[in-house]
């Protein structure tokens, strides 16, 4: 019979080797030495070298100047905090410098507790996920980091490991879950128990906090805020509202009372008034210091050769074949397609392209409203119902009259024509109408003429005050006023049966620059030439034909008054 005494002493060895193999298990032994500490001390110093000298596989295209802008500004708000919001194009690379740049930011010890907010918890979380991947298998920032990656790469990706894991005996308090990460606790590391964690924009991110070994609690000093909206929520203005609410009074504040946490925003405007709109806007948020880059800043003269080559391209695709004939249409009037234009980013573009101009331009001319919208981020003003209405051919069909541009119908007895001032162009219309009050439009333009049958607001290339050369927009307003009004007052147009017309009645606008049109009608010394006001007629009011009467001579009075 054994002795009691003596089970009880073999007990104890058997138990002293099991934890003994356990540690040694666990145990992750020293960190290896920092292989090139030169490096490292650059990449601490400057984001755009820890970019390119730790992610060549990553950023590995020449970067653009809105690319190095935003990454200035993003090193900026890491380094002295403060709030960043910038929009890119669509496929600009936005989200993964801000996932590059919340590494830099942890390992370098420049944050401690990063946020990372998504439009929802998924997209956070897929955001951490890149920045585990790149922590885990990134040789080059291993051998440079190994005080933070080495812990990790023991791990093995294996999750459990964590709460045992050893580093000279001490536990590291490794965390490595889908949506949170805590940095190994290593002696002289500068990323120590930092913290990583993800959180969806709708979702609970008020009173986030880490306590660390030394019973310090520690709140977020950095919060990445990237697309926080979705397709549906932009068009939702209680939606919007409802985050910009949760921006400017969760996410701003999460540092705690007393601190400010650094905020940056990549994100991409969807419709106009939406989140990412407002953030942008400079008047609407000064402090948040709105950048807004695009594909496309400013379009080709010449777009009459542009939809000639839309046409062969479009053809050769509805065919099947790749658009070859399109691309040496391109190549044989390069500089004439060219000129007038400028590209935002000239490596963006597919491999077949010639040049980054063809690529966005064949991304306008796939879907014009989106690419001002998802890639040069000022999109078109929506309808009320918050979708943006397509014009078919089939639309415009509709809604020609039959005639050639400048012929005057023989039912016709008086011409009329109407100026809409913007700041940045004078659109006209001439009108032949019969006693009646039947009428059609028979001429239409754009001063200054832009060139090209189709362009909007956004992308003229001739403005009042560089085609004018005149310093204030409200005296590139008045010159054009007199041109284009001596223009109008002296044409004529001619009738099927050989009667010309003139115009007998030409009104301006004045709701945009009411002073400005009162003082330039009066000057122009024409009883014709009168200003006028738009009236809108929205569902509760009554159109003009069923006004009363008094309402009627009222309107017909607006702008005439000053004669």
């Amino acid at each position: 019979m054994i002795d009691e005494t003596e089970y009880e002493k073999k007990k104890k060895r058997s138990a002293a080797r099991e934890q003994r193999v356990s540690k040694e298990g666990r145990e992750i032994g020293s960190i290896p030495e920092i292989v090139n500490r030169k490096r490292r001390a650059s990449a601490t110093r400057s984001l755009s070298y820890f970019l390119k000298t730790y992610f060549p596989l990553t950023v590995y295209l020449k970067l653009s100047d809105d690319h190095k802008e935003a990454l200035r500004r993003i090193e900026k708000a890491v380094r002295g905090g403060g709030h960043f919001a910038f929009a890119m194009p669509r496929g600009s690379g936005k989200t993964t410098l801000t996932e590059l740049s919340a590494i830099w930011a942890i390992l370098t010890g420049k944050r401690r507790f990063v946020m990372l907010v998504g439009a929802d918890k998924d997209a956070a979380t897929s955001m951490l996920d890149s920045i585990k991947t790149e922590l885990e298998t990134n040789d080059e920032l291993a051998a440079d980091f190994p005080e933070a990656c080495y812990p990790i790469r023991c791990l093995e990706g294996e999750a459990r490991r964590c709460a045992g894991q050893l580093c000279g005996g001490e536990r590291t308090r490794i965390t490595w879950q889908s949506d949170e990460l805590v940095m190994p606790r290593i002696d002289g590391s500068r990323c120590s128990e930092s913290v990583i964690r993800v959180a969806g924009i709708t979702g609970k991110i008020r009173g986030a906090k880490y306590k660390n070994a030394d019973g310090e609690t520690i709140r977020p000093d950095l919060a990445i805020v990237d697309d926080p909206q979705t397709e549906e929520s932009a068009h939702s203005a209680k939606q919007c509202d409802a985050r910009e609410q949760v921006i400017k009074r969760a996410i701003v504040k999460l540092a705690g009372p007393g601190k400010e946490v650094a905020v940056f925003m990549p994100c991409t405007v969807i419709r106009k008034g939406d989140l990412a709109d407002r953030f942008l806007d400079k008047k609407q948020h000064a402090d948040w210091h709105g950048l807004r880059a695009k594909m496309l800043y400013t379009f080709p003269d010449n777009m009459d050769l542009w939809e000639k080559y839309d046409e062969i391209r479009r053809a050769e695709l509805e065919d099947g074949n790749e658009p070859e004939s399109a691309k040496q249409f391109y190549r044989d009037h390069l500089d004439e397609m060219r000129a007038g234009a400028r590209v935002g980013w000239n490596e963006r573009k597919y491999p077949q392209d010639v040049d980054a101009l063809q690529h966005a331009m064949d991304l306008y001319f796939d879907d014009p409203a989106g690419f001002l919208a998802e890639y040069n981020n000022e999109p078109q003003e929506d309808l009320e119902d918050g979708q943006v209405k397509l014009v078919s051919s089939d639309d415009v069909i509709l809604r020609t009259n039959g005639y050639s541009r400048g012929e005057v119908p023989a039912w016709a007895t008086r011409l009329t024509a109407m100026i809409d001032v913007q700041q940045d162009c004078l659109f006209w219309m001439v009108c032949a109408w019969s006693d009646s009050f039947r009428g059609c439009i028979i001429d239409y333009g754009c001063f200054p003429d832009q060139g090209r049958s189709y362009f909007t607001k956004l992308d003229l290339r001739k403005t009042l005050r560089k085609t004018l050369k005149e310093k204030s927009y409200q005296a590139a307003i008045r010159k054009g006023l007199e041109l284009l009004t001596k223009k109008l007052m002296g044409n004529e147009y001619q009738s099927e049966s050989g009667t010309v017309h003139q115009i007998e009645r030409l009104v301006i606008d004045a709701s945009y620059e009411q002073t400005l049109v009162y003082s330039f009608t009066r000057s122009y010394g024409d009883t014709r030439v009168t200003p006028y006001h738009g009236r809108y007629v929205a569902p509760p009011h009554c159109p003009s034909p069923y006004s009363k009467p008094s309402q009627v001579r009222r309107s017909a009075t607006i702008g005439s008054s000053h004669l």
